[in-house]
């Protein structure tokens, strides 16, 4: 059985901790490469001089709001509220997000 989202978010967080502690130079650099993700971006290559990104290689269907969620649980970044994620993250939530603001006065 594969794991839930939520699983793969608390592994990651669980490994990033590990290496914060570990190799806190590695840890920042590992941050910047998340930071890309949760902002749209690919993350960069997967390893020196590879072609394929570390977005499409292990993240190929996780959407730059979960990279907010393990970086809110790595306390790197302000936590959000749900309407303030809505409306950053609005571009992967579609149009249901704006239509429930219409609907309550947002």
């Amino acid at each position: 059985m594969s794991k839930t989202r939520s699983d793969q978010i608390n592994d990651l967080v669980t490994t990033l901790n590990r290496v914060r502690r570990s190799t806190p130079n590695e840890y920042h650099i590992r941050l910047l490469r998340y930071k890309d993700m949760r902002d749209g971006g690919d993350g960069g290559p997967w390893r020196h001089g590879a072609e394929t990104s570390l977005r499409d290689l292990h993240y190929k269907k996780w959407k730059d709001e979960d990279f907010q969620t393990v970086l809110e649980q790595l306390g790197e970044t302000t936590v959000l509220s749900e309407e303030e994620r809505a409306e950053r993250f609005q571009h992967e939530r579609g149009g249901f997000w704006s239509k429930v603001k219409k609907v309550f006065g947002g």
